[in-house]
């Protein structure tokens, strides 16, 4: 990615669609949110961050934290549901100097547990 230009997929090119979030991205997310609740006691806001999308096969599309230049990309799981094809044409379109970015939203259902999405980039 950071030979790649970013590139913000807008909403209207891409609809909401599930994320599988992967264990290890479960057990980042409640260690963050365990982190915030120290902090505000009570709040039980969503996990939201640009992510990284890419087309690993047919029907296969990962998403991963967007790198910087400290840190790593990390995988945070795989789309799920209908709208997968969408995503599918969006990518196999883009020039290979592109990364696509998208927005993840995950709300917390109970520890462990997470109710997660991607979208266009709310730009």
């Amino acid at each position: 990615m950071r030979r790649q230009q970013r590139y913000l997929l807008r909403p209207e090119w891409v609809p909401q669609t599930m994320v599988d979030l992967d264990p290890a991205c479960v057990e980042r997310f409640d260690r963050f949110n365990a982190m915030r609740r120290e902090v505000a006691p009570g709040a039980r806001l969503p996990v939201e961050t640009e992510v990284l999308l890419v087309l690993d096969g047919p029907g296969m599309v990962t998403v991963w934290t967007a790198p910087t230049e400290r840190v790593e990309a990390t995988r945070v799981g795989r789309l799920t549901g209908a709208a997968v094809g969408a995503y599918e044409t969006v990518l196999a379109e883009l020039d290979r100097d592109l990364a696509p970015i998208a927005w993840l939203t995950a709300s917390e259902l109970a520890p462990g547990r997470y109710h997660a999405f991607v979208e266009g980039h709310p730009l």
